[in-house]
Order: C-alpha cells, then sequence, then structure tokens
C-alpha cells in the first residue's frame, strides 16, 4: 500500500485482464431528463465492470442556463471537467505510487477556454484549448514528476478522450441520428471566455473538485467498492458521461422552444466503455480513452420524428461537452 493506492490489488487487475479479456471489459452509463420550467436532472445509471454489476445512486440537479437555482449546481461543463481531472490525478497516484513516490498533497487545475461555437440562439460553443496542471507535494525530484506527467497524459483514460477522436453516435426512437462531422480547431472570434476546476486528492479513491475561484459547490469523486473506493461520489467517467447527457437534454428542450415556443421531456442516455487494458498496458492494441460514447434520445411525445432529429442535430452541434469528447484537443499535462 502506497498513497492508499494498493499495488498488490492492482497487480491482480493486471493478470485477471491478461487471463481474461472479458474483466477488462467497463460500461458506464447516465440518464438526464429535460422538464421545461425545471431545468434538467442527471443520474448515474449502473455500471458494469468487468462483467459485474455495479449500482450508482448518484444524481444532480443542472437548471436551465437563464433559471440557474444556485451557483452549487453544477454546468455540464464543470462536470466533464471534473472527470478529465480527476481521471488524471487518479492516474498520477497510480504511476507515482508504482515507482515509490510519497505524495503528501496532489492536485489539478484544469482549464477550457471558450469561444462562441456558431448558433448564437442557443448559446453553442466550443473548447478553443484545454490546459492541465499538476501541483503536488513530494520529495521526488521534479524530473520524475515531469516523468509521471507525460505517462498521465498518454494514459489516462479520459485525457485521452478528450485529446483523440472520440467516436459519438446518436440514436432517436432508435434510429440513427446522421450529423455532420467537424474536426476543425474552433475558431476564436473573440468574446472567450473560461471554465476551470481544481481537483483535490484526499485518499485513496477520493477527490474534491471545485471551481477554480474556489466559489461555488463540491462535486465528490470516488470509485465503486470492486474498485477500492467507498461510493463517495460517482467516479471519473461517470462524471464525463452524466455531462455528455446533461448538455444533449438541455440544449434539445431549448432547441424545441426556439422552434416552436415551447418545449417539452426530453430523456437522453450517454453511455461509454472502456477498455481498462488499456490504460494498464496491459494490451499495446487496446484503445486508451472511452470508446465509441453512444445517446439514446426520447423525444417528447407527439413530436413528429424529423422535428426531433432537427433538434437533436442541433443539440449536438451546439454541445460543448460533445466538442470536447468528439473532437481532438491537444493538452499536455504540466507540473506546476
Amino acid at each position: 500500500m502506497r498513497n492508499s493506492f494498493n499495488i498488490a490489488s492492482f497487480s491482480e487487475l493486471v493478470q485477471e485482464t491478461r487471463e481474461d479479456p472479458e474483466k477488462a471489459q467497463f460500461y458506464y452509463g447516465a440518464r438526464a431528463r429535460f422538464l421545461p420550467h425545471r431545468g434538467v436532472r442527471v443520474f448515474a445509471m449502473p455500471a458494469l465492470l468487468g462483467g459485474v454489476k455495479s449500482a450508482r445512486r448518484f444524481e444532480f440537479d443542472i437548471a436551465e442556463p437563464a433559471a440557474r437555482l444556485s451557483s452549487d449546481e453544477p454546468t455540464p461543463m464543470e462536470m466533464a471537467l471534473t472527470g478529465i481531472a480527476s481521471c488524471s490525478v487518479k492516474s498520477t497516484i497510480a504511476g507515482g505510487s508504482s515507482r515509490n513516490v510519497l505524495f503528501e498533497a496532489l492536485a489539478m487545475t484544469i482549464s477550457a477556454r471558450m469561444v462562441p461555437g456558431g448558433d448564437e440562439q442557443l448559446g453553442a460553443t466550443k473548447v478553443a484549448e484545454l490546459s492541465c496542471e499538476i501541483t503536488a507535494q513530494t520529495d521526488t525530484a521534479g524530473t520524475v514528476l515531469t516523468e509521471i506527467a507525460a505517462q498521465v497524459a498518454e494514459r489516462s483514460p479520459n485525457h485521452r478522450t478528450a485529446t483523440d477522436k472520440t467516436e459519438t453516435r446518436f440514436l432517436l426512437g432508435g434510429r440513427p441520428v446522421p450529423l455532420p462531422g467537424d474536426d476543425t480547431p474552433a475558431p476564436d472570434p473573440g468574446g472567450s471566455h473560461t471554465v476551470a476546476r481544481h481537483v483535490t486528492w484526499l485518499s485513496g479513491a477520493q477527490l474534491e473538485s471545485r471551481d477554480a475561484s474556489g466559489k461555488g459547490g463540491i462535486l465528490r469523486v470516488d470509485q465503486p467498492k470492486q474498485l477500492a473506493g467507498v461510493d463517495w461520489g460517482p467516479n471519473p467517467q461517470e462524471y464525463l458521461v452524466m455531462a455528455a447527457a446533461a448538455d444533449i437534454a438541455q440544449l434539445a428542450g431549448l432547441a424545441q422552444k426556439l422552434r416552436t415556443g415551447e418545449s417539452g421531456e426530453w430523456v437522453v442516455e450517454a453511455t461509454g466503455h472502456l477498455d481498462i487494458r488499456g490504460l494498464m498496458n496491459v494490451d499495446p492494441t487496446a484503445p486508451i480513452g472511452l470508446q465509441t460514447v453512444n445517446f439514446t434520445l426520447r423525444a417528447p411525445d407527439g413530436m413528429q420524428s424529423a422535428d426531433a432529429a432537427a433538434d437533436v442535430c442541433r443539440a449536438a452541434a451546439a454541445s460543448a461537452v460533445v466538442d470536447l469528447i468528439a473532437r481532438p484537443h491537444p493538452a499536455a499535462v504540466h507540473v506546476g
């Protein structure tokens, strides 16, 4: 045990995935529901971890932007950045522990510079720049920390989900919704703003995420009990799929309101598949980041399928979280 990280258990997991690749397949999901005048509530769905089902009981309220009820309610982008940074911090703990590094304190500040994304009515934004900085209290030489940071940038699943191109698929009424691809870097027409989170390691698998300014509420991060956590909060992958589901639900409801003058109930499920052989370097051919992120949507009752598909396309094109996941965003991990 080092840094509250059980190296022996990790080694056992590596051996298990070598012998049975199915034990390396992890599936995460989230369901978001948009209701007019009430905003979005998003839930973590049961996870499937190496064939073992794990019940998850976490939910968040995300108010409509124009009627935000409390600064303690997170935005989808805040949840997404929490997912990326907490995954990187956990990877730093694992990498440092394997090299006999003892951390007295560890944190990451992640910031995304956001620029207008084209659909002004829908408030569309894109991520123009992503930066990640690790700060650590340790007696270990800075060169070793720099090497660990480089490994984190290469092996942290959520970091790679943001820096690599990740496929997204949308289903509406059981049918695929074709979306135009866009791998071009976000333009910078001015009017940019920054969203930043500061994620602090507490102990073991427990972390806290705050706005980098210190204002607002705290997001707790943990792992399921099967992965040495205590179910104190969602895990990094769950934060990422919850952010994606919430953003699409919120934007689809707004797109309908802009088109018709009113909105109905939208339900969005987002799922992601992680093959942990990639992050553990068990199989060099295994992908490291989340594989295809799937969105399954249910439109309001009575809506014409063509209108619903148009709202979904508009929401997907405007979503900053989908942009963060789907389009590659080069971002090194620096040591502060």
